[in-house]
C-alpha cells in the first residue's frame, strides 16, 4: 500500500483515476506474468459501508521532507510548469566553423546528432530516432522526438490490443474444446442406446424412431461447432504469428492457475496443439480435432 494517486503511464498515455489508494507489487494471487515490482492498481478505501482490509495488502513506512519550503517557491513552479512548452526555440545562425561541424555538435541538451544513414532503417522507431539525431536544428530534433514517442505510444497500444484479442481467442478456442467434449459424451451414448433399440425392435419402430431423430438433431448442433471450432483455429493462424501465440498461451495458462482452473489447462495446450497442426500444414482436421477434445 503506497501514499500516491493512480496514475498508469504507458509512453505519453495516462490510464485510471485518483479515487482509492495505490497496491504496488504482487501476491501469493496474482499471475506469473504480473509480479513485479512496477505492477500497480487503484483499490478502493470501503467495502460496503466498512473500511477495505486484505490479507494480500502490506504497506509501506515512508520517511518525507518538505521540498516546498514557501508560497514564492511554489508560485515559481506554477509558473514555470505552464511555460513549459510555450517558448519557440530560435534556430542557430551556423558561422563558418558551425557549417565545417554541422551534424556532430550535440543539440540543445540532446545526444549527439550524427550523420543520416544512407539506407532506411527496417523499423519505423528507429528510422525517425536515426533522422532526429541528425537535425541540427533543435526545435526539428524536438518535435521529431516527441513524434518518435507518439509513434511507439501508438504502436504499444495496437501490439497490446492484439494481445488481448490473441488471448481471447485461445481462450474460445478452449472452452469451445470443452464444450465438445461435455456435448459428444451424451451423444456417444445416444448413439448406442439407439444402436440397442434398432437391434432389439427394428428401425421402423416408434421408440427407435424418436431415438433417431434426437441422435441426428445432437449430432447437427455437434457439426456446427466442430465447424466454429475449426474457424476459430484457421482465423487465428491467418491474423497472428506463431510468437503472438506462443506468448499469450503462456499468459493463458498462468491466468488459468491462478483462477483454479487447472482441469482446463491440458485442454487449452490441445487447442495450442490442434493451432500449430493448422499452421504447419493447413489441414482441417475437423474428425480427429473433434476425436481427441472428447478424449481429454
Amino acid at each position: 500500500m503506497v501514499l500516491e494517486p493512480f496514475r498508469l503511464n504507458k509512453l505519453d498515455r495516462l490510464h485510471g483515476q485518483a479515487g482509492g489508494f495505490i497496491v504496488r507489487g504482487a501476491n501469493f494471487t496474482t499471475t506469473e506474468a504480473d509480479v513485479r515490482t512496477a505492477y500497480r492498481h487503484e483499490v478502493p478505501l470501503y467495502r460496503g459501508a466498512k473500511a477495505r482490509r486484505a490479507k494480500t495488502t502490506g504497506f509501506r513506512l515512508v520517511a518525507v521532507a518538505p521540498v516546498i519550503v514557501s508560497r514564492e517557491r511554489l508560485k515559481d513552479i506554477e509558473d514555470a510548469w505552464y511555460d513549459l512548452g510555450t517558448e519557440a526555440v530560435p534556430a542557430p545562425t551556423p558561422s563558418s566553423e558551425d557549417e565545417v561541424t554541422a551534424g556532430t555538435e550535440a543539440v540543445d541538451g540532446a545526444d549527439t546528432a550524427s550523420a543520416l544513414p544512407e539506407r532506411a532503417l527496417d523499423d519505423p522507431i528507429q528510422e525517425l530516432g536515426a533522422i532526429a539525431a541528425a537535425a541540427t536544428d533543435p526545435n526539428m530534433h524536438k518535435r521529431l522526438k516527441d513524434l518518435q514517442v507518439a509513434f511507439r505510444a501508438s504502436f504499444q497500444a495496437r501490439d497490446e490490443q492484439r494481445g488481448r484479442a490473441v488471448k481471447a481467442r485461445l481462450r474460445l478456442g478452449t472452452f469451445l474444446c470443452q464444450k465438445l467434449k461435455d456435448d459428444g459424451v451424451p451423444i456417444d451414448r445416444y448413439r448406442e442406446m439407439l444402436k440397442v433399440c434398432i437391434e432389439a425392435r427394428g428401425a421402423e419402430h416408434e421408440r427407435c424412431r424418436d431415438q433417431s431423430a434426437l441422435v441426428e438433431g445432437e449430432e447437427a448442433k455437434e457439426y456446427e461447432n466442430v465447424q466454429y471450432y475449426a474457424d476459430t483455429i484457421v482465423t487465428l493462424v491467418d491474423d497472428y504469428t506463431d510468437q503472438e501465440v506462443a506468448d499469450q498461451a503462456t499468459v493463458l495458462r498462468s491466468e488459468l492457475n491462478a483462477r483454479g482452473l487447472q482441469a482446463l489447462l491440458p485442454v487449452s495446450d490441445l487447442y495450442r496443439a490442434h493451432v500449430q497442426d493448422y499452421r504447419s500444414n493447413h489441414v482441417i482436421r475437423r474428425g480427429e480435432w473433434l476425436a481427441q477434445c472428447k478424449q481429454k
